[in-house]
């Protein structure tokens, strides 16, 4: 009888023990799905993050395009007010030049129309003076 009542003993020790077993087996599985869980977690929130960046920098280099683009064109009309102005004073100066020469041309011809009435002048002066002064003498 005590061999009967140990050997049922060493049965259930044996039912213990697998049990046992199973529910290590169990508790291995369950805390090797955590661990999983986690890192999935983890490499879900780090893709997102990743994905953040990644949008913030595609914003900034369009920003980045978007005042490049802005300032070429700026440059762009920088550029044709620059000719412009450029081509204005080219016309500018050549009117100074114009009216320079006119201005020469004009002196010179004022100085011989100077002369011109100067010629013309003292002998009108002359025969003026000599009017007046045969009158007078004709008078005394």
């Amino acid at each position: 009888e005590l061999e009967t009542s140990r050997s049922g003993q060493s049965e259930e020790a044996k039912q213990a023990k697998a049990e046992l077993d199973k529910f290590k087996e169990k508790v291995k599985s369950l805390t090797i799905t955590i661990a999983n869980f986690q890192q999935d977690n983890e490499a879900a929130k780090a893709k997102k993050e990743v994905l953040q960046l990644k949008n913030r920098i595609k914003a900034i280099q369009n920003s980045e395009t978007d005042m490049t683009s802005n300032m070429q064109n700026k440059l762009d009309k920088l550029q044709g007010i620059k000719e412009t102005l450029v081509g204005e004073l080219k016309e500018c100066k050549l009117q100074v030049e114009t009216l320079k020469t006119e201005k020469s041309r004009l002196s010179l011809k004022l100085q011989q129309l100077g002369r011109r009435l100067w010629i013309v002048s003292v002998p009108a002066a002359t025969m003026f003076l000599a009017l007046v002064f045969g009158s007078w003498l004709s008078t005394c």
